[in-house]
């Protein structure tokens, strides 16, 4: 059994849990810290989730609603768009908690050691992720001038 490649991000936000809920959910704010993509879905278990480009219309990835606990959970497989979604998918987990003034975003995505070419898939989503986390942190940096 190959050991697990699992991808995790802990991040802190200066926000309240609704308002990052609503930049990871949101395909308006998705698509400024997402590669142009839009996330597109009804949040309802078991429903498709998509990565649309927001400029072309292209689906870049697609997957399914695994688990919706609004402003507190979201678990979706993920799967390019012209294969089927395998029976062990790539999962992205966003698990939202509370502390003190702040929210602490943990991004889970994995497990790529079973999939094909998965190391080479796993080094690419820990490079992309921080580039993802530094767009998305910067939908909440405060203007210190005004």
């Amino acid at each position: 059994m190959s050991k697990p490649l699992i991808v995790q991000k802990i991040v802190k936000f200066p926000t309240d849990a609704e308002t990052l809920w609503t930049a990871l959910t949101d395909p308006q704010y998705t698509q400024q810290y997402m590669y142009g993509c839009e996330l597109i879905s009804d949040w309802v278990p078991g429903n498709d989730v998509v990565w649309k480009g927001a400029a072309d219309g292209q689906v870049y990835v697609k997957g399914k609603v695994l688990e919706y606990r609004e402003n507190e959970k979201l678990v979706f497989s993920t799967a390019a768009p012209d294969k089927e979604i395998p029976k062990n998918p790539v999962t992205v987990t966003y698990d939202l908690t509370p502390h003190k003034d702040h929210i602490i975003l943990t991004i889970t995505q994995g497990d790529y050691a079973n999939m094909e070419n998965g190391q080479e898939h796993y080094k690419n989503s820990l490079e992309g992720w921080e580039e993802v986390i530094e767009d998305l942190k910067a939908l909440f940096v405060i203007d210190s001038e005004q």
